[in-house]
């Protein structure tokens, strides 16, 4: 069981301004993705608190992060309306995606790793291929924009929620 009480870990950092988003690893939660104001996104060690890597790549203030679920890949999104993917392992920037006339609010990967949702304030959601960026699908419906995006288990179903 798991007291809530107190906080396992507390990370504090120098960034000035609110965090917008952190994502656990999935698999056992070693390692933490967050977003601040500003263009970077940052991983860090759950067990230490130190800062892994920071990587900057964003034009404008990233908003959501999310790691994949085999932990090899972390995803950001920006108001540039664009999402990065990055190598876990070394922050390297893999892919860029770009197909969404707005900040992009958020992003969710299916459980078996291979697509990315994201959802937008151009009041679409979007469904991509991780390792190639192509865009599979968007989804178009809401009145307003997207902040809410997940797949169900068997990755055959995406679910949004608009602001």
């Amino acid at each position: 069981m798991i007291n809530i009480q107190k906080p396992l870990r507390t990370v504090t950092t120098a960034t000035k301004g609110a965090t917008y988003c952190v994502a656990l690893e999935p698999q056992n939660g070693r390692l933490a993705a967050s977003v601040q104001v500003g263009k970077t996104v940052k991983l860090w060690n759950v067990a230490t608190c130190e800062l892994i890597w920071e990587c900057a790549g964003h034009s404008d203030n990233a908003l959501s992060c999310a790691i994949s679920p085999n932990g090899k890949v972390v995803a950001s999104t920006s108001q540039d309306g664009n999402m990065r993917t990055w190598d876990i392992n070394t922050g390297k920037k893999l892919i860029s995606f770009k197909d969404h006339k707005k900040e992009v609010f958020t992003c969710a990967f299916s459980k078996c790793s291979t697509f990315l949702a994201t959802g937008s304030n151009d009041k679409t959601v979007k469904v991509w291929e991780v390792n190639t960026a192509k865009l599979l699908v968007t989804l178009e419906g809401h009145t307003a924009g997207v902040f809410g995006v997940a797949f169900r288990p068997d990755c055959r179903m995406v679910a949004s929620r608009r602001g």
